[in-house]
């Protein structure tokens, strides 16, 4: 989905899941498996090659964001914000954007798959 998909959805879920693409090539091992409803798969690790130090003069980021709005799990997260109906900032007070150990993302048969993963509550 991208970001106007996202903020336009009319029954966004109450708590979203976000994980780095990297996750499914680990998933790819198992023989079958199956993700939650409300999880959205990106590259939230970084910032792209482009926006990286030493590719262009960047200006210093004075934002005081998590940095994680910065990758493309943020514009996941704000696309979320626009659905939900909330400002950005709404957001940020309820959730620290920090990545959770033990997250449930889906189901190997009747087995939980827990990654670290990006939990965002709807305020």
């Amino acid at each position: 989905m991208s970001a106007k998909e996202i903020a336009s959805m009319s029954s966004p879920p109450e708590t979203a899941i976000i994980i780095d693409n990297y996750v499914i090539r680990e998933l790819n091992l198992l023989s079958s498996y199956s993700l939650e409803d409300t999880v959205f798969v990106t590259l939230a690790s970084g910032i792209p090659g482009l926006l990286q130090p030493g590719v262009i003069d960047w200006p210093k980021m004075r934002i005081k964001k998590p940095f994680c709005l910065n990758t493309l799990a943020g514009a996941v997260v704000n696309a979320l914000s626009v659905a939900w109906g909330v400002s950005i900032e709404d957001v940020l007070k309820v959730n620290d954007l920090e990545r959770e150990e033990n997250v449930i993302i889906g189901r190997e048969g009747k087995r939980e798959l827990r990654f670290r993963a990006l939990k965002i509550s709807k305020p």
